[in-house]
């Protein structure tokens, strides 16, 4: 399968990949371009992390988020998040990008499965507005599938969580929102009684 690509980034991808022409005939069409920027994007070159923000930015497109699964684009997401490297908007870009991709079942549960949720929690603790909102929006999303609420209980991520519920979080709201889906898990009440959300 193919991307579908937004006209306002298709001519910078474009120039991108022409950039790599040393590597590669270009050829203007969707199919090439998805190829190509998955190869590269799977790549060790320097190229590589470009390529992925690039796939990034495609995610906002519905169809896109089945393709860029489907070519095991989605690990690669997290860890480039882990690149101190990043800047503040690629990393926006990232977050972004899973936000979307979260609002998927299939993946709900490949994010599970490869690792993504604590990547996820620890975003919590980088001091960055936006992207602790971002990381709380895909996790409030995770939620609704069973068995990332009960990852959730078991980690440290109750007690994060508890950090963030106060009179003046910007975060409040949908930290209550993320606890109402976490409640009926019997390991909660557990977890709960031993943080400030407690008295709260």
């Amino acid at each position: 399968m193919e991307l579908v690509f937004n006209e306002q980034i298709l001519p910078e991808i474009e120039t991108f990949l022409n950039n790599l022409k040393d590597q590669f005939e270009f050829e203007n069409t969707n199919g090439f371009i998805s190829q190509k920027l998955f190869d590269v994007a799977k790549s060790e070159t320097e190229h590589k992390d470009l390529a992925l923000c690039f796939l990034a930015n495609t995610a906002v497109e519905l169809p896109n988020r089945d393709v860029l699964r489907e070519n095991q684009i989605v690990p690669l997401f997290f860890e480039l998040l882990k690149k101190d490297t990043l800047s503040f908007n690629q990393k926006l870009t990232v977050l972004t990008a899973l936000d979307y991709l979260s609002e998927n079942e299939l993946n709900k549960e490949l994010f599970r499965i490869i690792g993504g949720i604590p990547a996820l929690v620890s975003l919590l603790n980088l001091g960055e507005t936006k992207l602790q909102e971002l990381a709380l929006s895909i996790i409030y999303k995770l939620t609704s599938n069973a068995r990332n609420r009960k990852l959730l209980v078991e980690g440290e991520f109750v007690s994060i969580l508890s950090t963030y519920l106060t009179l003046d979080s910007p975060f409040q709201f949908i930290c209550l929102l993320i606890l109402g889906k976490l409640s009926h898990k019997k390991l909660f009440i557990a977890k709960i009684k031993d943080t400030p959300i407690y008295q709260y």
